[in-house]
């Protein structure tokens, strides 16, 4: 996971919606209703998928400049101003920071360094060979020069 700030995206020529790109050929759309919902599963509607050359090519250009200019999640560092904002304000929580939920104990499990370099390993050693997965195929691999393996 990668993290980019609007701030550094300004002069990246960015889709209109959340899209999926597989094999630099077909374009799944999602057109999402603001709060993160994906409004073709509330009406029902069909999913939209575009294998237009032109939009491919688009969405590609703008995967590699977003991920290229992005911060890596391990190195993000939250502002200040964010970090003090009531839990309630922010939309950044985790499912490990809601309250009222039994997953803060796991994240605040998952701070712990030994817990956090396990978790991490498994989550590199996934992300890294997804492609072998039950269901996975070769379009799923990340490109040789995106993995790491620390």
């Amino acid at each position: 996971m990668r993290w980019l700030s609007r701030r550094k995206a300004t002069d990246i020529a960015l889709p209109g919606n959340d899209f999926w790109l597989f094999d630099s050929r077909v374009v799944l759309v999602n057109h999402l209703d603001g709060e993160g919902g994906n409004v073709e599963l509330e009406l029902e509607l069909e999913l939209e998928l575009s294998e237009a050359p032109d939009l491919a090519k688009l969405c590609e250009a703008a995967f590699e400049a977003v991920w290229q200019r992005a911060t890596p999640h391990a190195a993000r560092r939250v502002p200040a101003l964010a970090q003090r904002s009531a839990p309630s304000q922010r939309h950044d929580l985790t499912i490990f920071e809601r309250p009222g939920s039994g997953w803060p104990l796991l994240g605040a499990l998952l701070t712990l360094p030994p817990v956090r370099w396990a978790a991490w390993g498994v989550y590199r050693l996934v992300a890294n060979n997804r492609q072998r997965m039950p269901g996975g195929t070769s379009a799923c691999a990340l490109p040789a020069r995106h993995r790491t393996y620390t």
